[in-house]
């Protein structure tokens, strides 16, 4: 499950990003939706357990 999170960040996040960067001041939600998607998935990948809140899967 946490493998499918990062990878459907990451990808919503790319054109997130790309709409934001290239636009102009008014496209500058994308870039920020952007920014929490990656900041998203790289939480999903550091937490322990797998995201499991800490608990040991069996």
């Amino acid at each position: 499950m946490r493998a499918f999170l990062v990878f459907a960040c990451i990808l919503l996040a790319i054109p997130a990003l790309l709409i934001g960067g290239v636009g102009g001041p008014t496209d500058r939600p994308f870039l920020i939706a952007g920014a929490i998607l990656l900041g998203s998935a790289t939480i999903a990948v550091a937490l322990p357990g797998g995201g499991a809140g800490g608990r040991e899967r069996a």
